[in-house]
């Protein structure tokens, strides 16, 4: 599994059999063969010939192109998955109350269980001010052990967005402070660990709804982000539980200098990565997907079981 990330203006890129072959103001760069990959993330102006984009849908490539400033990730899916119940067995879960609140309670849970791991690891590492980390994680844990207490999704997330100000204070003390991290912010960042946090998120978003679609779920159909136009809110659901994943990510990128301060550059529109940096960022990356991709999948296995569940309640209720 191989994702080739392409970060080059006046770029073209063509088929040529089972390749990929690029040019640069008529001069071949180079050629990538399309078996072995498994994603394309494109930022930058590259120009892409259609019958290279269906070659990849074929061989089930997902293309993901960064676009503007903010790098939002504009998706072009390889094949669906064949099985539709799936979808449908989803739909049926997401005008379910009781279906919604059971998922994201097990969504919250695992993201704050993760929220809770990463910051006890720090405590272990010899943080200078204990206090800092120990206050939040008896805020965190407390909060886990009031969830079954939620009646409803939101409920849910607000409880979810005061473990994330406690987790993010936690983290604030532990980061260099030359990175200028106060706490989460985002469209824009204003601080080059929010600005790594964003990118991280941004991938993982498209990652998330990929493995959404190839499993045979519709990425929009939310049981704890419900239905947004515009949003892959059944994403963002997934991508919560795995979001610490992510964050010790871009905590390790930094301090494995990965990204180091003088790759960010600030201005009015925000805190952005440079193309030096992002040379260094996407391989290490795409390492961190080999961790990542597996447990974006367990965790679309765990709601699946708990559709599954939810279905087979229902036609035991309506058989009676």
């Amino acid at each position: 599994m191989t994702t080739l990330y392409i970060d080059r203006r006046a770029t073209e890129a063509k088929l040529d059999g089972g390749a990929i072959v690029f040019y640069s103001a008529g001069t071949r760069l180079g050629t990538v063969p399309i078996a072995p990959l498994t994603r394309l993330v494109i930022y930058g102006g590259l120009v892409i010939d259609t019958s290279l984009l269906g070659k990849l849908g074929q061989h089930d490539v997902g293309v993901v192109i960064l676009s503007g400033r903010r790098n939002e990730p504009v998706l072009f899916f390889p094949r669906p998955h064949n099985d539709a119940t799936r979808r449908l067995l989803q739909a049926s879960v997401v005008t379910n109350d009781s279906a919604c609140l059971l998922a994201s309670a097990a969504l919250i849970k695992l993201k704050l269980e993760r929220q809770k791991e990463l910051l006890q690891a720090e405590l272990l590492r010899g943080h200078s001010r204990p206090l800092d980390l120990m206050q939040p994680i008896e805020e965190i844990t407390g909060i886990i052990d009031r969830l079954d207490c939620r009646r409803t999704t939101s409920e849910l997330l607000g409880a979810e967005g005061a473990a994330a100000n406690a987790y993010f204070q936690a983290l604030s003390t532990v980061l260099p402070a030359s990175f200028h991290f106060h706490g989460r912010n985002s469209r824009p960042p204003r601080d080059p660990f929010n600005a790594v946090l964003s990118l991280c998120y941004t991938l993982l978003y498209a990652e998330t709804q990929l493995t959404l679609y190839a499993s045979g779920f519709d990425p929009f159909l939310g049981v704890c982000h419900k239905p947004v136009f515009g949003r892959a809110s059944f994403a963002c659901d997934i991508m919560e539980a795995v979001r610490p994943l992510a964050d010790r990510f871009a905590m390790d990128s930094i301090r494995s200098h990965v990204l180091r301060i003088e790759d960010f550059s600030t201005t009015q529109s925000g805190c952005m990565i440079g193309k030096a940096g992002r040379g260094r960022f996407y391989p290490a990356w795409e390492n961190f997907l080999t961790t990542v991709r597996p447990a974006i999948r367990d965790v679309v296995a765990l709601i699946a079981q708990i559709f599954e569940a939810t279905a087979q309640k229902s036609a035991k209720l309506s058989a009676s």
